[in-house]
């Protein structure tokens, strides 16, 4: 009978110790992983480092991004690309996308925006949408690569298509402005809509803007106010401000509320958006709507910042609380006539016509 080579013997030996390291491994990673999901980050760590010191790719992806978020163990951008890079290498498309945020911002890593181009470009052919999203932005803005707003668009379409609110966005805003693609208002729309669906606020701002403007479909003002709403719930002062216009005008079938234009002019305000909602703050506190008290200080802070900004109408005001004495203010028609041509030189025209009348009493 003929020997069973040596070798061959110690195969089944080989193989079952092959077998019980892939199954400890596999045990470590998901035990880990089970206490990174409940915020156990101390408990997570040594886990999932133990399964990432075994080769695992997986491991090494989520044990550098521990490093990289400081989750469990002091914040090391170097550590984090070195497994991130040991992840990449063996094609984890995670991996290769974070690896690139590192040399694209040049931590733990010297910055090469070419060499986080490359490897953009091998997470995102693997279908990635984060990556996807993080090529076209290279492109977009030329970085570590020539400007490219056609290839720009094939990106973040790519990545909108796998469901990628910013990159939805992005393409609403190609269609919109006819950047990289033809334009298409039609699909603007319909990709700003799918964003916005899951609550991006700069497409439900943008949605908001063309229902406002009847772009792309039937003016509809309020399906304007409802994503303005949603929106400016999330903080977008740009929805804050228009909401605080839209209630203080009245017309195109919204009613005046001075409540609500208080509401969403005092947040603009405060966050910085001072145009429309300066305007509003001014009026809100020279005639006390919104249970405001007359407030002359507060009316003259507020439609002096509206005047400044270029506002023409605030400017006006101005001359009529001048021109009047409204709340309290000592009247000066040598300053209200001054504001009036000022407001005219601004191009708004009823001053004007106030103008004239004050010159024929003089």
């Amino acid at each position: 009978m003929k020997a069973t080579p040596s070798f061959l013997r110690l195969f089944p030996v080989l193989f079952t110790f092959l077998f019980i390291s892939i199954f400890a491994t596999a045990g470590d990673l998901e035990e880990g992983m089970a206490r990174y999901e409940k915020q156990q980050y101390k408990e997570a760590f040594p886990l999932i480092e133990k399964a990432a010191r075994t080769g695992n790719a997986e491991a090494q992806f989520q044990l550098g991004r521990l490093y990289d978020r400081a989750e469990g163990v002091a914040q090391d951008y170097k550590k984090a690309a070195e497994w991130y890079t040991k992840s990449a290498k063996q094609e984890n498309p995670k991996a290769q996308n974070n690896l690139a945020n590192l040399y694209k911002r040049g931590e733990g890593v010297k910055k090469n925006l070419k060499t986080a181009y490359d490897w953009y470009v091998k997470s995102a052919k693997q279908g990635q949408p984060i990556a996807q999203f993080n090529l076209a932005i290279m492109y977009e803005e030329g970085l570590g690569v020539s400007q490219d707003d056609k290839k720009a668009f094939e990106w973040y379409k790519k990545a909108a298509e796998q469901g990628h609110m910013e990159a939805q966005h992005k393409v609403g805003y190609a269609y919109r402005t006819g950047t990289g693609v033809k334009k298409d208002e039609t699909q603007a729309i319909l990709w700003y809509a799918k964003s916005a669906e899951q609550e991006y606020p700069p497409s439900m701002h943008a949605l908001g803007y063309m229902y406002s403007m009847g772009i792309a479909a039937t003016q509809n003002k309020k399906k304007a106010v409802y994503w303005y709403r949603k929106a400016a719930e999330k903080g977008d002062m740009g929805s804050q401000a228009n909401l605080c216009h839209i209630y203080y005008a009245d017309k195109d079938g919204i009613p005046q509320d001075w409540d609500e234009a208080y509401k969403w002019c005092s947040l603009a305000a405060e966050n910085g958006n001072i145009k429309p909602a300066a305007l509003g703050m001014g009026m809100i506190y020279i005639y006390g709507y919104a249970g405001q008290k007359v407030d002359s200080e507060k009316a003259l802070y507020w439609l002096n910042k509206a005047s400044e900004n270029g506002m023409a109408n605030a400017t006006y005001l101005l001359g009529g609380i001048y021109e009047l004495g409204l709340g309290g203010v000592t009247v000066d028609r040598k300053k209200a006539m001054a504001l009036y041509q000022k407001a005219i030189d601004g191009g708004f025209k009823p001053a004007r016509k106030r103008l004239a009348q004050m010159q024929q009493l003089i």
